[in-house]
């Protein structure tokens, strides 16, 4: 639950998420695990701590959380965790995708997705991509 009122939190304070609905095939699912004395929990929001509370809960094989210290989080308590980059870099080393850098310069141009230019970098290395032309003037804008 805290998940979806997140998610409609920030469609409604950031002008750049107006409009998005909140995705029908995402499951909600209260959680009985409770990790607020956890020292990091401080820096999480509660999205991220309900999420973290649930793969422990479900022992998850991996958790998807895009901010840093979300991600430092769920590790720390042994879990594996992705953001969004690293997903779409294994989706692109498994053939599932044609191209790395265009998607990312779609989710940066079109829905203001904010990735950090050396993770980028790196995962684009990593699939084998390079960066289009679209990727690194954005990059280039951002440094």
């Amino acid at each position: 639950m805290e998940v979806r009122r997140e998610f409609e939190s920030v469609t409604m304070r950031y002008p750049r998420f107006a409009g998005l609905e909140f995705p029908k095939w995402v499951i909600l699912r209260k959680t009985a695990m409770d990790i607020v004395s956890f020292p990091l929990y401080k820096r999480l929001d509660s999205g991220e701590t309900m999420a973290i509370s649930l793969a422990l809960e479900i022992k998850a094989a991996a958790i998807l959380i895009d901010e840093r210290v979300g991600r430092n989080a769920a590790e720390a308590l042994g879990l594996k965790a992705f953001g969004t980059v690293g997903v779409l870099t294994q989706a692109k080393m498994k053939g599932l995708l044609p191209r790395l850098a265009p998607v990312i310069a779609l989710l940066t141009q079109k829905a203001n997705f904010y990735f950090d230019a050396d993770a980028e970098l790196v995962a684009l290395r990593l699939a084998g991509d390079e960066p289009c032309r679209l990727l690194t003037s954005l990059l280039l804008q951002r440094s």
